[in-house]
């Protein structure tokens, strides 16, 4: 009853976005990609055991906690036509291989990371991919700014 409670207030949660096949672009080269989800996106990938349950009690309160990246998560179990397509897939991102549960980071519709740790180093994880995204914006803003500047003869 307590998984049931669990998935339903993640499920339903307006912070997490429930991901199907067709948020994926099955069928192509690159299943793993995301469809028309630009941005930076932490996906959780989970299954029925109780280790993934505690991934998505946490993932809950992270959801609504962290403002930034966007969040969802996709129950492989349920999703057998994904999973295949994903463990299928060819390259290095081929995230089925890892065992569930697992969290990957997308950004603008592609997989950039995985983080496939404990429950107890995930805060870490992502604290370190906001730090990253964080960066490489200021950075932009800075290059952007340096290239408004007048040119000196």
């Amino acid at each position: 009853m307590e998984e049931y409670i669990t998935k339903l207030t993640v499920l339903n949660s307006p912070w997490n976005k429930n991901l199907t096949k067709n948020n994926f672009m099955i069928g192509s080269d690159s299943p793993s990609r995301l469809k028309d989800m630009q941005g930076l996106w932490l996906v959780l990938f989970y299954g029925e055991d109780n280790n993934s349950m505690e991934f998505l009690k946490r993932w809950s309160q992270l959801s609504h906690d962290i403002v930034g990246p966007d969040f969802a998560s996709c129950n492989l179990r349920v999703e057998h036509e994904l999973s295949s397509a994903l463990f299928n897939e060819q390259g290095n991102m081929t995230i089925t291989k890892k065992r569930l549960p697992y969290i990957v980071c997308y950004k603008n519709t592609w997989p950039s990371t995985i983080f496939d740790g404990n429950i107890t180093s995930l805060d870490a994880w992502i604290t370190s991919i906001l730090m990253i995204d964080v960066v490489k914006k200021t950075d932009e803003k800075v290059i952007e700014k340096q290239l408004d500047l007048p040119k000196t003869l």
